[in-house]
């Protein structure tokens, strides 16, 4: 099970550490990732072995200054795999996984498709 808090923090529990639903999470996570300072994080999947987060990047200097990111994830460990930045924010719960492929809506209305070592944007 994958948490996702206060915009910044990543955890994941394994299974056995979960309760009932209405009990809290008491237990700690099995790890916790703090994203780095300006991201927001507004997307989460757990895959199979990985998390995907995604969401925007903001400059608190210049707050037109706004990106995107999807982040991969070990399942196991909360490493990153992987990164790829958007010249526009990811729009809240804007990512599903299709056929081993990330499809990614912008915030800029631009829908892009991240796998196989290659990217499109439509």
């Amino acid at each position: 099970v994958c948490n996702m808090r206060a915009d910044r923090y990543i955890s994941c529990y394994s299974i056995d550490k979960i309760g009932k639903h209405t009990e809290k999470l008491i237990k700690k996570p099995d790890w916790l990732k703090l994203l780095p300072f300006g991201y927001q994080a507004t997307s989460l999947v757990l895959c199979k072995n990985a998390v995907i987060t995604s969401g925007g990047i903001y400059n608190k200097e210049d707050p037109n200054d706004v990106k995107g990111f999807v982040n991969i994830m070990s399942r196991d460990k909360g490493e990153i795999i992987t990164e790829h930045i958007f010249p526009a924010a990811v729009v809240f719960n804007g990512i599903a996984v299709i056929d081993k492929k990330i499809c990614v809506a912008l915030e800029d209305s631009s829908i892009c498709l991240l796998g196989n070592n290659k990217i499109s944007n439509h």
